[in-house]
């Protein structure tokens, strides 16, 4: 299905990068009202550790507002807002006890959302500017249960609506008065969850990358090892680890001091991501010791690329008037059941080419015997 729409191409913040808007289906500003919708709903969301408490309690407590408002609606003699005010009770009631028992809810927040908008409209028609107080609730249960992008766009549409009714009936001056209130608010709220969205990606950041060389930690090389199994799995392309260890790294430590160790680590994990190919990634998990996950590489191109790395860092500046070497171990993953089994493969590796003299590249055996062989030659 697509419909003619106003473009935006424009960057949208998503964690730390962008992402494209809509896609342009044609020449003629076509867009697919699918990839709109995926649009509007794709988003970091900051509060995701605490989304479904918060929504549950939200869902809750206005079940209950709006519970009060149906009695007080029937009592005044509104049987049309009081009807409306039963449904969203029902349909907020029903989608609480839902995540209380972790199932979807009974009826999407959007859906939800677009029925308060419209009820907050229907009552300022009906009981004029008092309604207005349904303005805040309503906004505040958008903001807290819709993906960012998708909670902007109903929010405004809550803001320009109640003020055209507001203007309608004391005066334009009245209607501008309630959509710069409005607006305020909801600037705020965006404020907090912009805060909020980079408190957690800096702490996502802390904890999974290595503060001292900036390259990922262990916490993540589990999961992007599992990830490159189950490709080579669907046989989406090959993937190869190299394990690279620093030759002789305590002297170094020892003649030059800590400090300066330090530092040998960070040039070499900036040496190896100048020379890594986009999607390459290096995990630190040992004092000295790295690993290189290649992306879409063969075995003979795996070997080839450790080699050539091997020669460049042993040319890198990493100590003054000092050379610096490392010792590489490479693995396919071959018949890896495990993302262990894949980096003891390739951590057998390594030590056959520190038992081999160091400053070289090892390919590991695949095959179980070929790994126990290689093993007792470690």
């Amino acid at each position: 299905m697509s419909l003619a729409l106003p473009m935006w191409s424009g960057p949208s913040r998503v964690g730390g990068g962008t992402q494209a808007g809509p896609v342009r289906a044609d020449d003629q500003g076509v867009v697919d009202v699918a990839a709109v919708l995926r649009w509007l709903n794709d988003d970091v969301d900051p509060l995701a550790h605490a989304r479904q408490r918060i929504v549950r309690n939200l869902s809750a407590l206005a079940a209950a507002m709006l519970a009060v408002f149906s009695l007080a609606s029937v009592w005044d003699g509104y049987v049309g807002p009081a009807g409306l005010g039963a449904l969203l009770t029902l349909a907020l009631g029903g989608n609480a006890w839902a995540i209380q028992r972790h199932r979807a809810p009974v009826v999407p927040f959007w859906v939800l959302a677009c029925a308060l908008i419209a009820g907050a409209m229907a009552a300022l028609a009906l009981r004029g500017l008092p309604a207005l107080f349904w303005a805040c609730p309503v906004l505040f249960i958008i903001c807290f249960t819709l993906p960012r992008r998708l909670a902007k766009l109903l929010a405004v549409v809550l803001i320009v609506g109640l003020g055209l009714g507001a203007g309608q009936q004391a005066g334009w001056s009245m209607g501008l008065r309630v959509m710069l209130a409005l607006t305020l608010i909801l600037g705020m709220l965006v404020s907090v969850f912009e805060c909020v969205a980079d408190m957690q990606a800096a702490l996502v950041a802390q904890a999974d990358t290595d503060p001292l060389t900036g390259a990922l930690n262990r916490r993540q090389l589990q999961q992007h090892l599992e990830s490159a199994l189950a490709l080579r799995a669907g046989s989406a392309g090959q993937h190869a680890v190299l394990a690279i260890d620093i030759d002789h790294f305590k002297l170094i430590n020892d003649r030059h001091g800590h400090d300066i160790g330090d530092e040998v680590l960070r040039r070499l994990v900036a040496t190896v991501n100048g020379r890594s190919r986009r999607g390459d990634q290096l995990f630190r998990v040992g004092g000295e010791e790295f690993l290189l996950l290649l992306g879409e590489v063969g075995s003979q191109d795996a070997l080839a690329t450790a080699e050539v790395l091997r020669q460049h860092l042993a040319q890198a500046d990493l100590l003054p008037d000092q050379s610096v070497t490392v010792s590489i171990g490479v693995a396919m993953p071959g018949d890896c059941r495990t993302a262990q089994d894949w980096i003891r493969r390739a951590d057998r590796a390594l030590y056959a080419a520190k038992r081999g003299g160091r400053d070289r590249v090892v390919m590991a055996q695949e095959g179980r015997e070929a790994d126990e062989a290689q093993e007792e030659l470690a």
